[in-house]
């Protein structure tokens, strides 16, 4: 059995061809018999079962089987030997070297499958609250002591928090945990950043704005925890940053952190995958942009206004995305004069390259133009619309700096419909596997 298993009593039965092991696997107090054949005429497969290569598999029982080790073992040399002939599908949890044929649904009319996902959901929600519980005491210690460390990733803008395909990003009470986290992941070029007093609030209002669903202190230390976002942030605190986008946020960042895997072929399948599912979740976005009316010369004060395109508006209306703090929608008619949206230069390239920057919430915006700049809202379509005369889009120069080009544009129209496209490792797989 596995060393998560706490043996409870070995049993040899049959003669020795025949024997059985029971047990606790610990943490889900899942009780379980190990059952084990050497005959190749019970549950194994004739001509290749043998005492080096037995039959065996591991059976999930009911408390009152496993207490019958202490009232009537005879009864369990039963239900070993009925587990062996009958092979129930519900009560297998591993095996080894067992025959096809011959297998049964079940031996109590599936009893012990409803009875033990719903012990194993009661024991999940313990042991994650426990854990939430846990998290929540450090994140407590962390505000108290002014300090905290983090994980990003190398390449990919040191701000930003690794974020795991799970969605959780990891933040740590000691430098030496987080440091042992970044040595047991040689294949990703991580790197731990230190939050000051400054800068530890601003990491848990961010949780939302980059699209984090969860939070995991302490990782790989005995009282580390995990705990839902919703659980250790305040949404209240994010009114300034008025979120639209805070999916298409996160899938931007694990992007470019998968781009910059040590394993390239790795590297260039999983980014291939967080792009095609960006490509689905660009078009659904709204887009803060930096605005003036013509006549106005350049960047101008911000005038408190958040100024809607007509397709905002229609979208606000039938869609209801997740824009906080505004109740009514400016359009951005400017009174009949005429919209101008201000575009950027890469002065440190040398060229007359222009790039069309948009935000995906006001905090990235106001990171690159202060408050010297009106704000309109566009849509994707918009966005199509106006960007033409440019080099490329550009999204959050500020932090994340992703470069789309018409290439990429035009890529994102083709792939916007339909499934994710999914690329894996295994050669036997699929190359292009679809993915609802």
């Amino acid at each position: 059995m596995s060393q998560s298993v706490k043996i409870q009593i070995k049993r040899v039965f049959k003669g020795e061809n025949l024997n059985y092991n029971l047990g606790i696997i610990e943490g889900l107090n899942l009780y379980v018999m190990e059952v084990t054949d050497t005959t190749g005429f019970i549950m194994g497969i004739p001509g290749e079962t043998s005492k080096e290569k037995p039959a065996t598999a591991v059976f999930g029982i009911t408390k009152e089987e496993f207490d019958l080790k202490d009232s009537d073992v005879s009864k369990l040399d039963d239900l070993a030997f009925e587990l062996m002939h009958k092979i129930p599908q519900d009560r297998i949890i591993a095996e080894n070297n067992l025959r096809k044929d011959g297998r049964e649904e079940t031996i109590d009319n599936g009893k012990y499958a409803s009875e033990k996902v719903a012990d194993l959901e009661e024991q999940k929600k313990k042991i994650m609250g426990e854990s939430a519980e846990r998290a929540k005491k450090l994140i407590g210690e962390m505000f108290k002591n002014e300090e905290a460390w983090y994980i990003y990733t190398k390449g990919a803008g040191n701000m930003l928090p690794t974020i795991d395909n799970s969605g959780a990003a990891q933040i740590f009470t000691k430098e030496e945990y987080a440091n042992a986290v970044v040595e047991k992941a040689p294949e990703v070029p991580l790197a731990v950043g230190k939050l000051d007093k400054k800068h530890l609030g601003a990491f848990f209002s961010n949780l939302f704005r980059y699209g984090i669903l969860r939070l995991k202190v302490d990782m790989l230390q005995p009282g580390g925890g995990e705990a839902a976002r919703d659980d250790v942030a305040n949404m209240g605190q994010l009114k300034e940053y008025m979120l639209t986008n805070s999916r298409c946020y996160s899938l931007m960042i694990r992007y470019l952190q998968a781009k910059q895997l040590l394993d390239k072929t790795n590297a260039n399948l999983s980014s291939a995958t967080l792009w095609s599912a960006f490509c689905k979740e660009f078009p659904k976005s709204l887009f803060f942009v930096p605005m003036c009316f013509e006549g106005e010369e350049g960047n101008v004060k911000d005038d408190y206004n958040i100024y809607f395109t007509e397709a905002t508006v229609t979208k606000m209306r039938d869609e209801k995305p997740p824009v906080i703090g505004l109740e009514k929608y400016k359009p951005a008619n400017g009174d009949g004069r005429r919209l101008k949206f201000i575009t950027l230069k890469n002065s440190a390239a040398g060229d007359d390259k222009t790039f069309f920057p948009v935000f995906t919430d006001i905090g990235e915006l106001k990171a690159v133009f202060g408050d010297k700049a009106r704000i309109c809202v566009i849509t994707y379509n918009d966005l199509r619309e106006k960007y033409v005369n440019c080099f490329a889009v550009v999204v959050n120069p500020a932090s994340l700096n992703l470069i789309i080009t018409d290439k990429g544009m035009e890529n994102i129209e083709q792939e916007k419909e339909g499934p994710v496209k999914v690329y894996r490792l295994d050669p036997n797989a699929k190359k292009n596997e679809s993915e609802e």
